[in-house]
């Protein structure tokens, strides 16, 4: 009797498990299951008929809120394609910050429709207010709960001074479509290739291999891969040491043998380093600053889509304004006065904002209390550089949001 207890535990477990890994982590949906699996595995203990009344009442939630977003605002590119979950399908709203995109999978209530494109919402799993823009809202009323199955980005945030005349500030969920699929692209193992293609050494082998890098991460890349190779280094041994103690036991050691081969293959690779190492957090910075062209940039919306983009006239605009291609101020010799000036100090305003930020993150650096601290302001360090070398090259010109709407007007 007790074995068969044991293994039907083994098997809800293995079942709850799956679940849990069946959905992105951190997101609200993941620690909804994890929940689950407490209840029915923590405890050791079935669910309460009280406590399955209540995962039924939150799961019929979830179901309408799905079926209100769509029938308000219809299915965006991407809904069930895991490439488009971006980094908002794995976070709390709390958490959510400048520079997510992807689709938000919280429950919504409009608090307020602000205009035909904005409304104002907060979550109901924690309360936190948003700003949706984009969207067609003349079939949204206040108090209606949904899903938003389009993908967002954050790009900036709102202000307004609640009624007890405190001032709040909130996050935007903005659509922009064209801005999803260069995340999308930018995610994807072809994007990946295409950067290490564009600065990799024909025929360089270690640590030569990142020759061609930009030079503000040169150093941070060589050292990326000599910490790889001494990981693999040590790794290797540790298989090694295992294999002689479970030898001298007389135990299977063949899960061992296998890990040694890898790292042993690992470790060859590279050493060759003919496709360049390159970690995760420092391939983030040299893709933020290189600019290649996405093949599906452009690309139609489908036809259930509703709504419009904050800035469809704003490139037609700017071509038409902009007849030459300089660098740097110049970039804004052909457009006209007042207008120029004010790009040209709008330029210049951001080009101080970000030799002050390295500055500010040099001086930190010096009083640097341990070597995690260190390291993040190393790289913050090397992102601004390499964020300040594109920005004093201007191309293409940079423009503020008001500077952008200014354009419009003019044209």
């Amino acid at each position: 009797m007790k074995s068969l207890l044991m293994i039907s535990l083994l098997l809800v477990t293995s079942v709850c498990q799956a679940q849990v890994r069946a959905v992105p982590a951190g997101s609200a949906e993941a620690l909804e299951r994890i929940n689950k699996y407490r209840d029915n595995i923590g405890t050791g203990r079935n669910l309460t008929q009280a406590e399955i009344a209540a995962q039924n009442k939150r799961e019929s939630a979830k179901n309408d809120a799905l079926k209100m977003g769509k029938e308000l605002f219809g299915v965006g590119v991407g809904w069930e394609n895991r490439n488009y979950d971006g980094t908002l399908a794995r976070k709390a709203v709390k958490a959510y910050t400048i520079d997510d995109w992807g689709f938000s999978r919280a429950i919504l209530r409009v608090v307020q429709v602000m205009d035909e494109f904005n409304l104002l919402v907060v979550a109901l799993e924690d309360g936190e207010a948003l700003v949706i823009n984009g969207f067609s809202t003349t079939r949204v009323k206040d108090g209606a709960e949904f899903i938003l199955t389009h993908p967002v980005v954050i790009t900036r945030t709102w202000s307004y001074v609640t009624t007890a005349g405190n001032k709040k500030t909130i996050l935007v969920l903005d659509r922009n479509d064209s801005l999803v699929e260069d995340h999308v692209f930018k995610e994807s193992p072809q994007f990946k290739t295409m950067i290490i293609a564009k600065y990799a050494k024909a025929g360089a082998v270690g640590k030569a291999a990142y020759d061609n890098f930009p030079e503000a991460v040169h150093d941070t890349l060589v050292k990326d891969w000599q910490f790889r190779l001494e990981a693999l280094a040590r790794s290797i041994k540790n298989y090694e040491s295992e294999i002689v103690t479970y030898k001298r036991s007389k135990l299977d050691y063949t899960d061992f043998l296998k890990g040694l081969a890898n790292a042993r293959a690992e470790q060859t690779k590279l050493r060759r380093n003919a496709e360049p190492y390159v970690t995760p957090e420092t391939f983030r910075i040299i893709a933020s600053v290189t600019e290649l062209a996405n093949p599906v940039a452009g690309k139609a919306l489908s036809a259930n889509e509703t709504g419009a983009a904050a800035d469809d006239k704003f490139p037609v605009a700017a071509n038409a304004l902009q007849t030459a291609r300089k660098d740097g101020a110049a970039a804004y010799d052909t457009f006209p006065q007042p207008l120029r000036e004010r790009l040209i100090k709008d330029w210049e305003g951001e080009l101080k904002a970000l030799e002050r930020a390295i500055e500010d993150d040099k001086r930190r650096l010096k009083i640097a209390k341990n070597a995690e601290e260190r390291k993040k302001l190393e790289r913050y360090i090397v992102e601004y550089t390499l964020k300040l070398e594109r920005h004093k090259k201007n191309d293409p010109p940079y423009f503020t949001k008001e500077g952008r709407e200014a354009i419009v007007e003019k044209k």
